[in-house]
This record gives structure tokens, C-alpha cells and sequence, in this order.
């Protein structure tokens, strides 16, 4: 087999193993009309299906510090000709970081897909996505796995920074919220659910 086609193969066959946003995201009972807040929201790879969920009646606060990745979002948003998703620059490292912006108890859904691995304040992160739902949102986490046959050379975080599943768990009920379940992602993820007590 020529080295075009392996490097092809390889490609193919990790993209098969990754994450696949739509099918991913009906796992997480998402309603038309709800509120959402993806906090850490990147490129918009979860952001822009789910604005397709809430329909107008509904709204996505895309959370990023990057004003490149909200431009991003924003870019596949005109594209898509998606109006109901709100583009917030804010650093979410700071405690109250979107009191200005998400009132209190207004979300149904808290979304923090691999951001938490790239903070060290993810206990102020954890607190800010409790105070913006209502009580009976949902918290969604998503972050790369670090169990050693999840890895691949070069791909995704180093093993540092990943976070152990359980002990995440722990800190996130002891902020206040009651472990739901866990939910399949992709061999390199894990999901977690949790619900706000």
C-alpha cells in the first residue's frame, strides 16, 4: 500500500473514532426553546448543531476566550443562517465571569466539552455553569480520556493534562450537583452527565 494511501487510512480510521457532534448531542435531551451555554465552545463543533435543536425559540451562548473561535462559530452561523446564538468573549477562569451576560438559573443546558483540561481554575468553571442553570439543568462534560490506550503520538493533549474521570466527578458533586450518568463519546472521550440538585 503506498505511504498516501496508510497516512489516508490512518486518518479515516481516526476520524471514525472521534466524536460526531449531531449524533452526540441527542444523548443530552435537548429541547427547542432551551437555553444553552457552551462554555469553552471553540470552533462551534457542538455549538452549531445545537442551535439547530433550539430553533428560534430557543438560544446558544457561544463562551470562548479566543475572539478567533468566535469568529469562527460566527462564520459557520451566517453560513447556516443561524441567528439565535449569542458570541460571548469572556475568560472564564474568573469567578462570576457571565453574571453580566446569563442570568441566574436561565440555562437548561451547561455544556463544558474539552475545556475543562486546559484550565487550572475548573472549579470556578464548574461553580459559574451551576449558577446560570435552572434547578433542574443539566451539566454536560466531555474531555479526553487518559487511560493509555486512548492516546495516539501527537494527537490531542499531553497525558498531564487530562483529568481522571473520578476525581472529576467527586469535584463537580461537591460543588453542588448530583452525577447523573455517563454517556459513550469516542474511544479518545469520556461523557458525564450530571443534573443540578
Amino acid at each position: 500500500m503506498p505511504k498516501k494511501q496508510k497516512v489516508a487510512e490512518k486518518i479515516k480510521k481516526i476520524t471514525l473514532n472521534f466524536l460526531d457532534p449531531a449524533e452526540t448531542i441527542l444523548k443530552w435531551g435537548i429541547k427547542e426553546g432551551d437555553l444553552i451555554a457552551d462554555l469553552g465552545c471553540g470552533g462551534g463543533y457542538f455549538t452549531i448543531p445545537m442551535a439547530r435543536l433550539v430553533g428560534q425559540k430557543g438560544k446558544v451562548f457561544a463562551v470562548d476566550i479566543l475572539e478567533s473561535s468566535l469568529e469562527s462559530v460566527r462564520g459557520r452561523a451566517y453560513l447556516e443562517k443561524l441567528n439565535n446564538i449569542s458570541y460571548l468573549r469572556i475568560n472564564l477562569d474568573k469567578k462570576n465571569s457571565l453574571v453580566e451576560w446569563i442570568k441566574n438559573s436561565s440555562c437548561q443546558i451547561a455544556l463544558l466539552a474539552n475545556t475543562l483540561h486546559s484550565s487550572s481554575h475548573q472549579k470556578t468553571i464548574i461553580e459559574e455553569a451551576y449558577r446560570l442553570l435552572d434547578p433542574s439543568g443539566k451539566l454536560i462534560i466531555i474531555d479526553w480520556k487518559n487511560e493509555k490506550n486512548t492516546r495516539l503520538k501527537n494527537f490531542g493533549p499531553a497525558i498531564d493534562y487530562r483529568l481522571n474521570r473520578q476525581k472529576l466527578k467527586e469535584m463537580v458533586v461537591k460543588t453542588g450537583f448530583s452525577f447523573q450518568k455517563n454517556f459513550e463519546t469516542s474511544k479518545f472521550h469520556f461523557g458525564l452527565i450530571f443534573n443540578k440538585k
